[in-house]
């Protein structure tokens, strides 16, 4: 219980803290437009992860910096509440007096029993998964422990996520959005808890984002039910505390600033103004890209399908591309503070890449697309046919082009509203997403497995699509345009409801997943996908004993025999055990890398760039669950795929120059049952 009050009582100032800041600066931003608190709070945390790269590019984001921001967010937060107070008393149900007029509020309020079980079910699950995820004790070694752990740790430690360092996969794998709102929850709770800012604060907050879009559409509460029950239900990967929830949040919320964008377009405002109003998209679009760098490619796409659909539904051609072109500059400019974090890093990989040999976009599972299409019966690892994707992505592009249809009809009538553009925009951005992802970029991997690197898109575009259904049958409802009678009857009649069936369906098929997926939380406090019962169930115990964390002890023992502020080189299963105040620390996260072999395969060329970057120990784990021994990378090195192969071969090169370095140099620490090894680089 007491875990439970902590962590509940944190995310609870954490979120009005975000609040706090995201209403302050919207104000000053859209002064004459309102949101909803949890747009607010998600602008906050946008508008956090920009001051995230000017701290990490000042070397400040330190921990009283964090706890700074956090206390003055609450601050901000109690000052707009108090502002508001009187707004909020005339609205709510409180400024009724007598059972009698609360009442009569009631009924006039459609649905409000529906309204409130659906908020009283919202609350209950999310007491749920704060007491069952918060904290864990499961990860991911290979990734968690490996990686990801271990980066909020360094940058409160040092100050930034800046290293350069050839060993770590930032930024190729992230530009460090995810680790700087992971620190926050470092500063209060330890790193067992991290979880809690995926796959519950922003997850629930996603669900209130899509409850406010529902309502700016004006959707009756069977569509909002349909689509909030599609957003939980359905069953996304869980491979590790990545950035599912967290971008599919940014990407709701960059769709919901459009809604509001293209519903001020009749608005008689200067081009200034337009562009003005279009910030919060901007800053929605780079937290996404920081969060993940996979996802910077779906946020060209979805920008372009964006552009061009509103260019050819726009009447004011001049103010919007205006618009567009601006909001290009100042998603780069709000990008760049973590883009100058790593600039040298990011200029070394664009060198090393010049003339690589090694292809990275040949497919490693010679699986074609045309060969692989999502067709077939094929059983998910972490859950799920893959051919419930492909009914979905028919019904989502069906959706589109039917509200397409809509606006151009509707387009001369004086009501009209470009509000669902965005949405249908998204629809059409995840179909092109999904193939560039499956044929083209460098993971390569087969059509199937690729759903995973689209699941924020997934998860953002599905309940959306029931609130455009909703959209639809409004308009169909409503319109008086006889030349299309036949065709709005045939919309209303028949492709509606039949949406709505098959949506439903979908939800229906996924409902023993998402009951799976409470048993796991209660049963083994994770979200981990292959340790659903569909999956690797056997990995349980195995995964649980990797976080027992048997060796702490013994790694700060370790480290206390090197001297205070030396840099060390740190390849060890848990780097996140490092004391990162003490020591200046390079941990090595991948080596998955092709920029790795700017290290130079010469032992002679890898000692001088290890004191060119001033590091005089090496702290390794030599064999370990999440480090591979030199047979393991023998093997993988002998793999048909040709990224395991590449993995393989310069794993096995740094494993075999570890070992000559630890023969040569001087020995301080070895045990071989934990196979832990120190030693000093004699130059």
């Amino acid at each position: 219980m007491a875990n439970f009050m902590a962590s509940a009582g944190f995310l609870l100032f954490l979120v009005l803290s975000l609040y706090g800041w995201g209403s302050i600066v919207l104000r000053h931003i859209m002064p004459n437009n309102s949101f909803g608190w949890a747009y607010q709070a998600t602008f906050g945390m946008a508008f956090w992860i920009f001051l995230g790269g000017v701290l990490n590019f000042l070397s400040f984001a330190t921990l009283p910096v964090l706890w700074s921001i956090m206390l003055a967010g609450i601050l901000l937060s109690a000052s707009n509440l108090k502002r508001n107070y009187t707004k909020f008393i005339k609205t709510s149900l409180v400024s009724y007096t007598g059972a009698g007029q609360l009442v009569k509020k009631l009924n006039s309020h459609p649905n409000w029993l529906g309204f409130g079980l659906l908020y009283l079910c919202i609350f209950l699950l999310i007491i749920f998964y704060i007491y069952s995820l918060m904290p864990t004790k499961v990860f991911t070694p290979s990734d968690d422990f490996w990686t990801y752990l271990a980066r909020p740790l360094q940058m409160l430690g040092s100050g930034s996520l800046e290293s350069n360092s050839p060993f770590s996969m930032l930024p190729i794998d992230s530009l460090g959005g995810q680790a700087f709102m992971q620190a926050f929850f470092l500063l209060y709770l330890d790193y067992e808890y991290i979880n809690g800012l995926d796959v519950i604060l922003c997850f629930f907050l996603s669900v209130f984002m899509v409850l406010e879009m529902a309502k700016k559409i004006g959707a009756s509460f069977e569509f909002q039910l349909l689509a909030v029950t599609i957003l939980i239900v359905w069953h996304p990967i869980i491979s590790n505390t990545s950035t599912v929830y967290s971008a599919t949040l940014f990407i709701l919320a960059a769709v919901y600033s459009l809604m509001v964008w293209y519903e001020n377009d009749n608005l008689k405002i200067s081009i200034a103004k337009k562009i003005q109003s279009h910030i919060p998209f901007a800053f929605f679009i780079s937290a996404t890209i920081t969060l993940k760098t996979t996802m910077a490619l779906y946020v060209v796409v979805f920008f372009f399908f964006d552009f061009l659909v509103g260019l050819l539904l726009s009447k004011k051609l001049k103010p919007f591309i205006a618009t567009y072109v601006t909001t290009g500059f100042v998603i780069i400019f709000i990008t760049s503070p973590w883009l100058m974090v790593f600039h040298k890093k990011i200029l070394a990989v664009l060198q090393s890449m010049v003339g690589s040999s090694y292809d990275s976009a040949v497919a490693v599972n010679d699986i074609s697309f045309l060969n692989s299409l999502p067709i077939d019966n094929i059983q998910l690892y972490w859950g799920g046919k893959l051919y419930w994707y492909a009914i979905f992505f028919f019904l989502m592009i069906s959706i589109a082009f039917t509200a397409i249809y809509i606006i151009i009809k509707k387009r001369d009538l004086p009501e009209h509203s470009l509000i669902n553009v965005p949405i249908i925009s998204l629809s059409f951005s995840i179909i092109l997403y999904y193939f560039l992802t499956a044929t083209v970029l460098p993971w390569g991997f087969a059509i199937n497995h690729s759903v995973r690197y689209i699941t924020p898109v997934l998860l953002s575009a599905m309940p959306l699509s029931a609130i455009l259904l909703y959209s639809i049958n409004n308009n169909v409802v409503d319109s008086k345009n006889n030349s299309a009678v036949f065709s709005y009857s045939l919309i209303k009649t028949t492709f509606i409801p039949l949406t709505k069936i098959l949506l439903i369906v979908i939800v229906g098929a996924y409902s023993p997943l998402f009951v799976d997926r409470i048993q796991k939380l209660q049963e083994d406090r994770t979200m981990l996908s292959y340790m659903s019962k569909n999956a690797r169930k056997s990995s349980i115990p195995k995964i649980v004993s990797m976080s027992s964390l048997d060796h702490k002890d013994e790694i700060k023992k370790i480290q206390s025999l090197v001297p205070e502020g030396e840099k060390i080189l740190v390849w060890i299963s848990t780097p996140f055990q490092i004391d990162f105040y003490r020591n200046k620390i390079e941990f090595v996260s991948s080596l998955d890398n092709s920029w790795n072999r700017t290290l130079g395969e010469d032992l002679k060329i890898f000692l001088q760039r290890l004191k060119q970057r001033g590091i005089n120990y090496i702290f390794w784990q030599y064999e370990g669950f999440s480090m591979r021994g030199r047979q393991a990378y023998l093997n993988l090195s002998k793999n048909k795929l040709q990224r395991a192969r590449y993995e393989g071969e310069y794993g096995l090169y740094f494993w075999d120059t570890l070992q000559l370095l630890q023969n040569s140099g001087e020995v301080l620490y070895v045990n071989d049952e934990s196979k832990y090894a120190l030693y000093k680089i004699k130059y």
